[in-house]
């Protein structure tokens, strides 16, 4: 039961064929890869599409122009190919990606001034902090480099020094450790119905302080 699954929730598009005994991946940075980088990232796993049968797209909270991207392409193509997808948290999926424990908390941008903040353990929390707020999460924290150091550094505070500094290098070897079964799905959702997690909501209890 071959599936694809589709992560666009950062600045590298994350890209993976799933078989019943075999993970193979692929990995681009749109800003490089241009317009098509949806288009090359399945053609390169899925040369005949008649092989894709399930579709598991990360939902976010991230990009906003990457997850639109996504699940604009993702909606036509399981019209189309009359397939069924399923979505799951982008942040579960970088846990796994930076070999985090679910307790920790991951910092990645949402834009200038704000970050999302989650983790998934005990239970799912995902905030949307500034940088001062950031640094009053209880627990361990790991931050990805690549959208958190720049805006962190300009701070007049200094981070903590027992914070993670996390990296990645988009190359498909450094995916290869993944076990993406392992990730927590929703059920199978219609074409017309899937709605990416843009971070409005976040936002909007952010400013009211109904986190809840």
């Amino acid at each position: 039961m071959p599936i694809l699954l589709l992560d666009t929730a950062t600045s590298a598009s994350v890209f993976a064929r799933i078989d019943k005994s075999a993970q193979k991946f692929f990995v681009n940075k749109p800003a490089i890869a241009g317009e098509d980088s949806i288009d090359r990232g399945i053609d390169t796993l899925f040369p005949d599409l008649k092989d894709l049968e399930e579709v598991w797209l990360g939902a976010g909270p991230g990009s906003f122009v990457g997850l639109r991207s996504s699940f604009a392409y993702i909606r036509m193509l399981t019209m189309l190919q009359n397939i069924p997808c399923r979505t799951f948290f982008s942040s579960e999926l970088w846990h796994q990606i930076f070999r985090l424990p679910q307790d920790r908390w991951l910092l990645m941008r949402t834009n200038a001034k704000l970050f999302y903040a989650e983790r998934f353990a005990p239970e799912r929390r995902s905030l949307a902090v500034s940088v001062e707020e950031a640094v009053t999460l209880e627990g361990d924290v790991s931050y990805y480099i690549e959208s958190w150091q720049p805006k962190i550094e300009k701070q007049d505070s200094q981070y903590p020094p027992q914070w993670q500094r996390v990296f990645f290098e988009p190359a498909a070897k450094n995916l290869e450790h993944l076990d993406c079964r392992k990730l927590h799905r929703s059920e199978q959702t219609l074409h017309s119905a899937l709605e990416p997690l843009y971070g409005h909501e976040l936002h909007f209890k952010r400013s009211t302080g109904k986190y809840g």
